[in-house]
């Protein structure tokens, strides 16, 4: 299952390909938010054209690597609010086909009066999203499945409910640097290696609490 970052670039990237620039994630300054406080990372704006496409682009290098049947999207459901023109656009056709007065701006996600319509708006938008990512692995033949990684977004969950995630991912941060998971690596891969009742030795309460022996593993 080869990787594919579904939502944000470098700006050596955006260097290489100039119309990636007018494609990113804005704030309502107009400056560009920075992806994980990364001063070189951003994230792609969904309602540009030219986003959709360059991962479509970044899809197609690595589907025909040898036995492929999925694709991992990481960083897939980035939530913030995107004052990129066509993001703003988009909304206001989206609170419009509501009856609701869009404003001049997209509204903020977290404390504006229009807060909850404005989180609505992005999980659409993210359902969409990865309902075309998801269409266009099918496209390839044999078709792909598509793996989203939903973190802890909310936006994620309305994703799965609406069939646009083919395969249910959950990153819980359960690694380094955020913490130690050796025991849990060493038992998920002493599980995958072998079926558990071929694996030699293994005391599942000695792993937990010890680490397993390299014989044993």
């Amino acid at each position: 299952m080869p990787y594919v970052c579904s939502r944000t670039v470098t700006t050596a990237e955006i260097a290489r390909s100039p119309q990636l620039k007018d494609a990113v994630v804005l704030k309502a300054d107009g400056a560009e938010f920075l992806a994980y406080d990364n001063p070189v990372r951003r994230y792609g704006s969904l309602c540009q054209p030219v986003w959709p496409e360059y991962v479509r682009e970044r899809t197609r290098k690595v589907w025909d690597l040898p036995d492929v049947t999925a694709i991992f999207c990481d960083n897939a459901f980035f939530a913030g609010g995107d004052h990129n023109p066509a993001t703003v656009a988009a909304w206001k056709q989206w609170a419009k086909a509501r009856g609701m007065d869009p404003g001049d701006d997209m509204p903020s996600v977290s404390n504006s009066p229009l807060a909850a319509a404005a989180r609505a708006f992005t999980a659409d938008s993210l359902t969409d999203y990865h309902r075309m990512l998801q269409q266009f692995g099918r496209s390839r033949q044999p078709p792909l499945l598509n793996c989203p990684n939903r973190g802890s977004a909310a936006g994620g969950m309305e994703a799965i409910e609406a069939g646009a995630v083919a395969l249910v991912f959950y990153e819980t941060m359960g690694h380094s640097p955020f913490e130690n998971n050796r025991y849990r690596y060493q038992v998920g891969r002493a599980a995958g290696a072998q079926s558990v009742s071929t694996v030699p030795r293994v005391d599942i309460y000695s792993v937990l609490l010890r680490g397993p022996s390299r014989q044993a593993l």
